[in-house]
């Protein structure tokens, strides 16, 4: 490049490095665009016939007041535990007789121990106890046999002969020893004979009336073993029907506890409840309890079943006991007090869960009414 090009280039900047520059200014040209989103928002807002003034909302609609709480399926009366007749028989059991989903009645037998055949051996005796002392007291309100009357009446007949023999013989010493013609010692020899001969008579006759006599103290101790003897009999009974394990009330057999060769424990034999009416047995909380009560309407829920249930309150207890159904809440209080209300289920519904006693429930108590 020449010289003289490099100096007009020079010259060039210097010139418009000191001439000054024109600056826009950008503020103006934006004042438009703040002003029309302004004017639409004025006219939006500020209209009046764009937004009428809003109506009133409706007021909530007030919910039932309700108690919740956890609980448990029940029969009616209760899940019973069957078992023997006395805790101190630890038998075995030696026949079961039902079968889960039985129906039984009060009083039937639903197991037989290992101990039956035993005390039925025992009844057996008792009873032929029972027979000798009965025929006993008979024979003694009888009064003496036949054969031994009469021959007590034979040797009164012996006597009487001998004692008349002896009169005889008596009545000869002494007229001989009036005529001198016998001696003293053959009067004397026939006057002890007729004594003794008129003492076994007597003693005959005494023996005779002993004999048909019915002596009291003879009938009091025959029939005090007549009542020994049945009272042995009642207890052999009783042992016998504990051998044979019954049901206590009507209702279905739910489990079954102890199977044949097995001990019986604390358990029992089987579990038994009537299912045609079945009961929410709910755990609420002491300060709620006051607010339950008979006669209340309640809503149970049965998870097992995924649907809900209705019922009634029918009583609640009397005691506060300590909870024992909890859900999954790891911050449950396990030592809240409760108190057990009974929710009898409706007709429709007790059918449903006949087969789920024991089962978990959520229950909510309607106490807004206040029945009582």
């Amino acid at each position: 490049m020449s010289t003289a090009t490099l100096a007009k280039s020079a010259g060039t900047r210097l010139v418009e490095r000191g001439r000054p520059r024109r600056r826009r200014s950008w503020r103006w040209l934006g004042l438009p665009l703040l002003l029309v989103p302004a004017a639409g928002l004025y006219v939006t807002v500020g209209s009046p016939a764009l937004y009428p003034s809003p109506k009133p909302l409706p007021e909530p609609r007030a919910l039932p007041i309700g108690v919740s709480a956890s609980g448990r399926l029940a029969p009616e009366g209760e899940v019973i535990a069957v078992a023997p007749g006395s805790a101190a028989d630890g038998g075995r059991v030696d026949r079961l007789l039902v079968a889960v989903g039985d129906r039984v009645q009060a009083g039937q037998v639903v197991a037989v121990l290992d101990t039956y055949g035993r005390r039925a051996a025992a009844v057996r005796e008792a009873r032929a106890g029972v027979v000798v002392a009965r025929t006993k007291l008979a024979q003694v309100q009888a009064g003496p046999k036949g054969e031994d009357v009469r021959a007590h009446e034979a040797q009164i007949g012996r006597c009487q002969a001998e004692l008349q023999a002896a009169e005889r013989d008596l009545g000869r010493s002494s007229l001989l020893l009036k005529k001198a013609a016998g001696s003293r010692q053959e009067f004397d020899d026939q006057k002890l004979k007729y004594e003794q001969a008129r003492e076994s008579l007597n003693q005959a006759i005494a023996e005779l009336d002993a004999l048909k006599a019915v002596r009291p103290a003879d009938l009091r101790v025959a029939e005090a073993e007549l009542i020994k003897s049945e009272a042995s009999l009642e207890v052999a009974q009783a042992e016998l029907a504990a051998a044979e394990v019954r049901a206590p009330t009507t209702g279905r057999v739910l489990r079954i506890q102890s199977w044949p060769g097995e001990r019986v424990g604390e358990k029992g034999i089987v579990e038994v409840g009537d299912t045609d009416v079945m009961y929410a047995v709910a755990e609420v909380y002491e300060e709620d309890a006051g607010k339950v009560h008979a006669g209340q309407p309640a809503k149970v829920r049965v998870p097992t079943l995924g649907s809900e249930l209705s019922g009634e309150v029918v009583r609640k207890d009397l005691d506060v006991a300590r909870k024992v159904i909890f859900n999954n809440d790891p911050v449950a209080d396990i030592d809240a007090r409760v108190i057990e209300v009974h929710i009898r289920l409706s007709p429709h519904d007790s059918p449903k869960v006949a087969g789920l006693s024991n089962a978990r429930v959520e229950v909510v108590i309607d106490v807004s009414g206040g029945a009582k």
